[in-house]
């Protein structure tokens, strides 16, 4: 999968900078994005800023360019330090992804152990740090951001195109997963229900499962990495759980289950 960013810009994005600073009063250092904003047109939106610097740099990096006040030097150093990077960079497709998850695993095991006692939530943060330092977006190649813990029923979102995305991390040995391959289905928690059937509803985002085995109850090694779209999970793919008894910790909150039917094998 290509990846696309900062290292797809072209030659006359780059002139655009160089004349942009020609036509500024002060010196480069000077200048943020947010004056060059105002130099352009008063009322030009991030969109249309977007169109300027060719169709490559995405809202998102824009919008933090804008709030971090950087200037157009600072932005041109980025340019090549980011070239120079992506350039250097082994693409998805040539790296070994059952070493890369080990390699995430090894980085960042003791940094969650210490953070959490649930080794739930230390397979979901290893799974979704995983999925942001190895995968591409599926539907323009471009990086994935990891957003904040605790987000509902949303992990990621691509820096390209703004597809979203929700890691999954779940348990299977080979032999598991290649038996949900042939039959077709298997199933995976769903978090709370009406969450999940809302988030279900309005096609939030696509799901990524990672399936590993584990040692000592923590994730360890790679089996496999299937991608189920978002419109291909209807509410009927949602299975309501029993509620929590009224003597537990929170008495009456309920669980689901997806039935996940229709997908497509990223890695195996």
């Amino acid at each position: 999968m290509k990846e696309a960013g900062f290292d797809e810009y072209t030659h006359e994005a780059r002139e655009l900078f160089d004349n942009f600073v020609n036509q500024a009063i002060r010196g480069d250092d000077d200048i943020t994005l947010a004056e060059l904003k105002e130099q352009l047109e008063e009322n030009m939106t991030l969109a249309e800023i977007k169109e300027q610097l060719e169709e490559n740099i995405t809202l998102a990096e824009i919008k933090e360019q804008l709030e971090e006040n950087m200037t157009l030097t600072e932005i041109k150093e980025q340019l090549e330090n980011d070239t120079a990077f992506t350039e250097n960079e082994e693409p998805t497709d040539d790296k070994n992804l059952f070493e890369c998850f080990e390699s995430v695993i090894h980085e960042n095991r003791s940094h969650y152990v210490s953070m959490y006692k649930s080794k739930s939530k230390i397979n979901g943060e290893l799974s979704e740090d995983f999925i942001y330092e190895h995968f591409r977006c599926l539907d323009c190649g471009s990086r994935i951001s990891k957003e904040r813990p605790g987000t509902k029923c949303l992990d990621h979102i691509c820096v390209g195109c703004g597809k979203k995305y929700q890691t999954k991390g779940e348990t299977k040995s080979p032999n598991a997963l290649k038996n949900c391959i042939r039959k077709g289905q298997f199933k995976t928690n769903g978090s709370a229900y009406k969450t999940r059937l809302n988030s279900v509803r309005n096609r939030v985002c696509d799901f990524i499962c990672v399936f590993y085995q584990k040692k000592d109850g923590v994730a360890n090694s790679l089996t496999g990495i299937l991608h189920i779209p978002a419109h291909k999970i209807t509410e009927d793919h949602v299975i309501p759980c029993k509620p929590l008894s009224s003597s537990a910790r929170r008495a009456g909150w309920q669980g689901c289950n997806i039935l996940m039917s229709s997908f497509n094998v990223v890695y195996s």
